[in-house]
């Protein structure tokens, strides 16, 4: 699929600690399809990241 969706870069939000370690465990194995992803744990991180990347 990555060579399908070229440039996205996911924003994954997870407040829980199991949320967090689960997605944290998911972009790990999704670094051999060169996708660029951020976990974060609230929402404002998450618009924050955004405004920082435009």
């Amino acid at each position: 699929m990555s060579k399908i969706i070229k440039h996205i870069k996911p924003i994954l939000i997870a407040p829980s600690d199991l949320q967090f370690g689960m997605l944290r465990m998911w972009q790990a194995y999704s670094d051999e399809t060169n996708w660029e992803s951020n976990i974060v744990r609230t929402y404002d991180e998450a618009i924050s990241l955004i405004k920082d990347n435009q």
